[in-house]
This record gives structure tokens, sequence and C-alpha cells, in this order.
């Protein structure tokens, strides 16, 4: 089976975050137990300050990651971004993957997701907090991740693998989710309200340590809207209206 990986992004100077995270993402997901032609990467940049393009660039290329770029100065879009990556993964992937770039994962993680993955299941890692001492020039992922201490985030989808058949047909993460939080639950919901069954993995997905976005001033508008959206909004297909056979240059 194969499977794509898919990491959306944005790096501004604004909310400044180590450039460094993206490089032991990539190169835990090409230290993988899984055979290299197996896997396919995706990194879906939705608005990037253009000092920071060359430097995704170099380590995409490095790892031999698509590398996607929309310039865009719209509110950050999660969902949005995920989605570019979706439209633009190759149709042979039976499974797609979505994380955070933030996140490195242990070298057996993408073969035990697939030994789960089946037409009607997502399935989860569990993503476990790495400690704010342990900055990326201090990590490798050939680290033995069971020997640090580590704390287990409250329960979230951020890292989550489905049927690539299935995310085309409920047209993918609901974009009306600004900023972050509350597609993953929402992504979740439909789920289970398409009879989907869920699988949750553990001790493979670890978070990098970085401060907090989520106070950001252009964020909280966004989040009592993404809140009622969460609870309120009952439908399987979102985003009607919007072309998904095929990626276009003018996502934004």
């Amino acid at each position: 089976m194969k499977i794509s990986i898919i990491i959306p992004v944005r790096f501004s100077d604004k909310y400044p975050r180590n450039t460094g995270r993206i490089k032991l993402c990539l190169e835990s997901l090409r230290a993988q137990t899984l055979k290299p032609e197996l896997i396919e990467i995706v990194v879906s940049d939705f608005g990037s300050e253009n000092q920071f393009i060359p430097l995704l660039q170099k380590n995409c290329q490095q790892f031999n990651a698509k590398f996607i770029h929309v310039p865009t100065k719209k509110i950050w879009n999660r969902s949005r971004a995920l989605n570019i990556a979706i439209r633009n993964s190759r149709p042979e992937s039976q499974y797609i993957f979505s994380s955070d770039i933030d996140v490195i994962f242990k070298d057996i993680c993408l073969e035990r997701i697939l030994d789960n993955a089946k037409p009607n299941r997502i399935v989860t890692c569990e993503t476990r907090d790495l400690s704010e001492t342990l900055a990326p020039e201090n990590l490798s992922v050939k680290i033995d991740f069971l020997k640090l201490k580590t704390i287990p985030r409250s329960l979230g989808w951020g890292t989550c693998c489905f049927p690539r058949n299935w995310i085309f047909k409920i047209r993918g993460y609901d974009e009306e989710f600004k900023g972050w939080g509350g597609e993953d639950d929402d992504l979740m919901k439909r789920a289970r309200l398409d009879g989907m069954l869920t699988v949750r993995l553990y001790n493979l997905a670890f978070h990098q340590w970085h401060k907090s976005l989520f106070d950001a001033k252009e964020i909280i508008p966004f989040r009592e809207a993404n809140r009622k959206r969460l609870k309120e909004v009952n439908t399987l297909i979102r985003n009607e209206g919007r072309e998904w056979d095929k990626f276009r240059n003018n996502e934004e």
C-alpha cells in the first residue's frame, strides 16, 4: 500500500518559530522502515513570507518532498492548506496521513499505520509533548523517545490517516474553520456520521515544543465561530461548489 503524508505550513516573522523543526519532521519521515517508494510527502505552504521560501524549498528538495506554495495574506486556514495538499497528492496512494510540521515520528510509525489501515477506518496517533529544553538543535530522529520524559497531549486528531477515496468523497477538511482549532474534531465527527471506525496508536509521534500561537491576536476572533460551527454543523459533505478533481494555482 502507498501513503501520502500531507503537512500544512506557514512561516512568518510576525509569529517566529524555529525553522529547524521542518528538517526533523521530514528527516523522520524519510527514516521510516516502510519502503521509500511507498511514501509521498507533500508540504503545503499557505502564505509563508518570501524570505522563508528558499529554506522550505531546500528542505523539501533534500528529503524528496513535494513543495506547494500559495502566496496569500489571508488569515491562516489549516483546512485549506491541507485540502490543497490532498488534491495535489498522487492518485495511487490509497491512504493520506495528515500531520503538522513540528511532529517527529518513530521509524516504525508509517508501517504501524498501514498495518492498521482499512477502507472503513481512521487511524490516529497520540502525540506526546517533548520538553521545552529539547530545542530542535538538541534533537535527533534516532533518539530513544521512550527514555525521554514526555507528556501526552489532550485528545486530539491532528495526526490521522484516512482513505484517499473517503476524504475526496466528503470534500476534505471544512474550510470555514479559520485559524487553529476545530477542523480536526470536525473531521472525526463526520467520520463517525459516515460509520467510520477509529484506531488510536501510541508512542509513535512526538511534538516539538514551541510557544503556543493559539492566543495570537488575529486568531482570537475566530475561536468562538469555530466552536459554534463544530457544535451546530452536522453534514457530511463540505466545501460544496469548490473544484475537487485537480490542484489549481489560484487556491487562495
